[in-house]
């Protein structure tokens, strides 16, 4: 890879790294409870027609994820569920509604409920 391609990479590692108190703890609670730890926005949010999306998912209650899929796409819509919940770029957005965000190569669009410490969670 050039050096641009190996950047990246490392900051996906590094985006890991900082989720890994709430990865954690998403594992205990799935085998605490059996409920699963990648969940369909349908399943954390019945109810709201959210049954076809199947390009963005929850990782627990608290961490939406919504990956760019098709390549050479840099752009792309997320449906935000209720509530409030601060993007991985600090946009504060309040559910439900549907944004459109940029998906560089270098970034993987997540976003947070408020009031929620991941490090915390992971504790």
């Amino acid at each position: 890879l050039d050096a641009r391609h190996q950047e990246i990479i490392r900051a996906m590692l590094r985006l890991r790294q900082k989720f890994v108190p709430y990865i954690v703890a998403c594992v205990k609670e799935t085998g605490r409870t059996g409920e699963p730890m990648m969940r369909s926005l349908e399943y954390n949010f019945p109810g709201n027609g959210y049954e076809t999306i199947t390009d963005q998912f929850m990782m627990g209650e608290d961490l939406l994820v919504a990956p760019q899929v098709y390549e050479g796409e840099t752009s792309r819509k997320v449906v935000i569920p209720p509530g409030t919940w601060t993007a991985d770029d600090g946009q504060v957005y309040e559910g439900p509604k549907t944004i459109v965000v940029e998906t560089p190569l270098a970034r993987l669009p997540h976003f947070v409920k408020n009031g929620i410490d991941l490090k915390k969670e992971g504790e």
